[in-house]
């Protein structure tokens, strides 16, 4: 079902902010329809999106339950590109086509294209290195102070599977697939039907969902900050594309790159323990970490560089029909959907966090 999500005329509501009385008038024409429209879009994206969750979710507790069951479960763990089927299928096979039925009945709304060339993305590129890195230190401390807090090592799951994945399983769902979904869902369904409020609201609801579905405190902040940057992509080019293959791009380099530094580090600490460690092979493998992190840093440093030299050139779309920013956050986080996808986030993030999760 199709329902009008704005009663008011955009024009009026321009004419009235650009005059003396824009903010007298301006709040005298948007109604409480127009908040309860704004309401029912937010919690039908947040709706929409918890469901992808916990239909995700029954679908891998049953099918573990099913293993359980038939004594299988052994021989699946011990298979890493099974594991990957029981984590993945369930999310793209049920929960996406759920999701995909919940809001395929909202209205979209044309974004508006703006020029775009490479060297924007290159730009764009080594921003998202900056936030990511800001983003990931963020992350440590947090985990960090967790640990203390809670008496225990917090484990790393996705960096576990990570490092015992090969590399072709790694390109074709972690740097292929997932940023196929997660951009299809993220910045194509959810912008396209937020984009009427203007594409700050936008980016930050669809960035703070991207972040906490992700679903672990290694990962949420990092996450939300790439979100950002994924959005504005989007919202600047109105391609997918682009937003795809930077998200690609991080996910090969945090995976398929970081794989031999991840081993070359745990190879350090085996031969530092050791009482006559081979200093060549400790000189090797210190200078491949060491370069690593030089280049990392490098572009991220770089990226801060950028940032601080384009940050005013960036040019948001107020959208057809803009809204108060306090309207807006109310709308957000007031209703239905975004409390229940909090919620299940909630039990998500908790279960990150026990022992042996």
């Amino acid at each position: 079902m199709v329902y009008c999500l704005y009663p008011f005329r955009k024009e009026s509501y321009m004419e009235e902010q650009n005059s003396g009385e824009g903010l007298a008038l301006s709040a005298l024409t948007i109604t409480k329809e127009d908040r309860r429209a704004a309401r029912r879009t937010f919690s039908r994206i947040a709706i929409s999106l918890a469901a992808y969750t916990a239909v995700s979710y029954v679908v891998i507790l049953l099918l573990r339950l099913i293993l359980t069951a038939t004594g299988l479960t052994g021989a699946v763990s011990e298979n890493i590109c099974l594991s990957w089927v029981l984590s993945v299928a369930p999310m793209y096979l049920c929960g996406l086509p759920v999701l995909w039925l919940i809001v395929r009945g909202m209205p979209e709304y044309p974004i508006r294209r703006k020029s775009f060339s490479a060297s924007n993305f290159l730009i764009l590129f080594l921003v998202s290195r900056a936030f990511l890195t800001v983003g990931s230190v963020v992350s440590q401390i947090i985990v960090g102070l967790l640990e203390r807090l809670l008496g225990y090592e917090i484990a790393d799951s996705t960096t576990d599977m990570v490092e015992s994945t090969p590399a072709w399983l790694l390109i074709l769902l972690v740097v292929l697939l997932a940023p196929l979904v997660e951009e299809f869902i993220f910045r194509k369904l959810f912008i396209d039907r937020l984009a009427g409020y203007g594409d700050k609201a936008a980016i930050l609801f669809t960035s703070a969902l991207f972040g906490i579905a992700h679903g672990n405190f290694y990962q949420f902040i990092y996450t939300f900050l790439l979100g950002l940057i994924l959005g504005y992509l989007y919202t600047r080019t109105g391609k997918m594309r682009w937003s795809f293959l930077l998200h690609a791009i991080t996910n090969f380099l945090g995976s398929v790159v970081a794989l031999p530094i991840l081993r070359a580090i745990r190879r350090l600490e085996e031969i530092t323990a050791m009482e006559n460690p081979d200093l060549s092979e400790m000189f090797g493998l210190s200078s491949l970490v060491l370069s690593y992190s030089v280049i990392l840093y490098g572009m991220a440093i770089l990226g801060v560089i950028f940032f601080f030299l384009y940050k005013k050139r960036i040019r948001l779309s107020e959208g057809d029909y803009p809204l108060p920013a306090k309207t807006l956050f109310a709308a957000s986080v007031c209703n239905l959907g975004t409390p229940i996808f909090f919620l299940i986030s909630v039990a998500e993030f908790v279960l990150s966090i026990l022992p042996g999760a």
